[in-house]
């Protein structure tokens, strides 16, 4: 990514009933090119209008730090990052 982030929106899946956005982590984005911190804010931010619901065997207190983790992947994907091997890491720790 060149120039820096001229626009986000980051909506929220499997947290609560339905999509949630996070409207402030988006704004955490924009102007700049997508660095570690800025992620990190990004990230924690996400986390925050997240509501997991209790409708599976993880804890709720998981549910909610993986929801940081999960949009930080995302965003290091979106900045060109390789995240295959995170992402099969993730994958067999939770299978």
């Amino acid at each position: 990514m060149r120039g820096g982030v001229e626009a986000a929106r980051i909506v929220l899946g499997a947290v609560q009933s339905r999509p949630v956005e996070a409207p402030d982590a988006a704004r955490l984005l924009l102007g700049g090119p997508l660095t570690d911190a800025q992620i990190a804010l990004a990230a924690d931010a996400a986390a925050h209008p997240a509501r997991p619901m209790d409708n599976t065997d993880f804890s709720l207190v998981w549910r909610k730090r993986v929801t940081r983790d999960f949009v930080g992947y995302a965003l290091r994907e979106v900045r060109g990052d390789d995240m295959r091997a995170r992402r099969r890491s993730i994958a067999k720790l939770v299978l």
